[in-house]
């Protein structure tokens, strides 16, 4: 066992500055969503003025990010490397799916070279370098409605750009669902929470990851996680069909606001719940199992 330094005090500022801007955008913006004469989290009004802030305060922190990134050569770590790309991400998914589960070691172990594994790298360069410009750039438009184009593809120029930074935020919020549950697969279960604090991450022998259960049996191992995937999905498929449906192509579908922002979300963190109840149901069920 030995521990390698890989996270400096610059990026473990900015991961937990942003993670407690994203978890306020979210509540607030689900506020502003649900709230009418009554309050669902805070206030319409609340709501608003917090999103604003929050959303500012989060493009300023995206900016640190990227020159920071920049100036100490961190960037190196999202450059893809696509030759063998399609083996070493079929090599991830099946140690997440099937590999964790029976205690075998991480594939792609984090050292000085490469932080992210190749399913993390392609993840987090679509997320840092794709949907958080998105939904900053669309934030920002929609706090200055006036500077918005007049008509984008035949609609008003707010509409279009309010659909987009709904769709982002919502993919967005997945992302954190899924981050949060993979921060799980450590050696233990708070190890990789661990280490985004100290900026420490412990590499550990082969020898030494085969006696240690896995912490959590990886989504799609056991029946109820999978059934809550498959929520999940149908949910947030059938979620951005009516939003879209209703926004952009202007088809009228009776009680949208409710199917599109009460029904599918209150299924969405249904699902959600069955996929964290699965894995932990059959985590504790497996280690009982090995215990006899």
């Amino acid at each position: 066992m030995k521990k390698i330094y890989l996270y400096p005090l610059w990026l473990r500022i900015w991961h937990i500055l942003n993670a407690t801007l994203f978890l306020v955008l979210i509540a607030t913006g689900m506020s502003m969503h649900f709230s009418a004469e009554t309050k669902f989290v805070f206030s319409f009004h609340s709501s608003v003025v917090i999103h604003n802030i929050a959303g500012i305060l989060l493009s300023f922190n995206y900016i640190f990010y990227i020159t920071l990134n920049f100036l100490t050569g961190n960037y190196k770590h999202y450059l893809v490397n696509f030759k063998g790309m399609f083996e070493r991400v079929f090599k991830q998914a099946k140690y997440y799916l099937y590999d964790i589960y029976h205690g075998k070691p991480h594939p792609y172990d984090s050292n000085e070279k490469n932080k992210f594994n190749p399913l993390q790298q392609l993840g987090y360069v679509s997320i840092m370098f794709g949907l958080l410009p998105l939904i900053v750039l669309s934030g920002w438009a929609l706090l200055f409605p006036e500077f918005a184009p007049d008509e984008i593809l035949g609609m008003g120029g707010v509409w279009p750009i309010a659909l987009l930074h709904t769709l982002v935020a919502f993919f967005l919020a997945i992302f954190l669902f899924v981050h949060l549950y993979l921060g799980t697969t450590g050696h233990t279960l708070g190890d990789l929470f661990k280490t985004i604090v100290t900026g420490w991450h412990i590499h550990y022998d082969h020898h030494e990851t085969e006696k240690v259960n896995p912490p959590l049996p990886p989504s799609f191992y056991n029946p109820i996680t999978f059934i809550g995937m498959l929520v999940v999905g149908i949910a947030g498929l059938l979620t951005l069909i009516v939003m879209i449906a209703e926004f952009a192509f202007g088809v009228d579908i009776i009680f949208t606001n409710e199917l599109a922002l009460m029904i599918f979300p209150v299924i969405l963190l249904a699902g959600i719940s069955m996929v964290i109840f699965g894995a932990m149901f059959f985590n504790k069920k497996t280690i009982e199992e090995k215990d006899k």
